[in-house]
């Protein structure tokens, strides 16, 4: 199970962040109509960075004998990604627990 430390920890940076919220939020609405929704979630993207840092430092260690492993690291890495899209506004994912 030791081996699973390092990807279950990059993984929970990129998905800790979807409910803990430590940022700006702004919404324009017009007639009852939302027109414009941002969020920016500094918590987000600095746990996301910490996230992709730890990924290619786990990959350029060494991962590439165990198979599991290695997918796990990718995985979380592209988690990581994703939730640094998603903490500047890049892209809108569904929030779970937001409605």
């Amino acid at each position: 199970m030791d081996r699973f430390r390092t990807p279950l920890i990059i993984l929970a940076l990129g998905i800790v962040p979807f409910w803990l919220f430590i940022g700006t939020s702004s919404s324009t609405t017009v007639n009852g109509q939302v027109v414009s929704d941002h969020r920016f979630n500094i918590a987000g993207l600095v746990l996301g960075l910490i996230g992709v840092a730890m990924a290619f430092r786990a990959l350029r260690e060494g991962a590439r004998g165990d198979g599991l492993r290695l997918g796990l690291i990718v995985a979380a890495g592209v988690v990581c990604l994703l939730q640094i899209a998603h903490s500047v506004g890049v892209v809108t994912l569904p929030v779970p627990g937001l409605g």
